[in-house]
């Protein structure tokens, strides 16, 4: 994702659809600053320990699959019910939530609902969620948190 500053933001709105056209990079002479991660130049004054020292997981301590040295592993991803109501008004989709697959093998209990559907149909999803098992991610040789995606599908046959 790319960051524009309150400056920039400013610059882009002021001008005329033309110079907006060409972008804030060609009005200043300057490519927009990108964001560096870990991995990715930018960084000087670093001593060889210090990459290994610093942490990718976010401020909570949990990583993303592409953190972890082995993904977590679930083991049994019960089916949701479907809720009475939703099956009579016929509600169907998918519901999808991210979740926290805890170190210690249990499911967080913090659940971003990214797709949602009515009637109970995503507390019905969130309840299943949280009774997966797993064996949990692994970086280097301990034990870490890891966000997972789980997709739950609802149809009326």
């Amino acid at each position: 994702m790319r960051l524009i500053s309150t400056l920039t933001l400013a610059a882009l709105l002021a001008c005329p659809a033309g110079a907006a056209a060409r972008g804030a990079s060609a009005q200043s002479g300057r490519r927009p600053a990108q964001p560096v991660g870990p991995g990715q130049g930018g960084g000087g004054g670093e001593r060889a320990g210090d990459k290994q020292d610093r942490s990718p997981a976010d401020e909570n301590g949990v990583y993303a699959g592409r953190e972890v040295t082995r993904k977590a592993i679930i083991r049994t991803r019960p089916e949701p019910a479907y809720p009475r109501e939703a099956r009579r008004r016929r509600v169907q989709g998918t519901v999808r939530l991210r979740i926290i697959l805890r170190a210690d093998g249990r499911v967080d209990d913090r659940v971003e609902v990214q797709r949602s559907l009515p009637y109970g149909v995503t507390e019905a999803a969130i309840s299943a969620a949280r009774r997966i098992e797993f064996e949990p991610a692994m970086k280097g040789v301990r034990k870490v948190s890891q966000y997972v995606i789980v997709e739950y599908n609802f149809n009326v046959y």
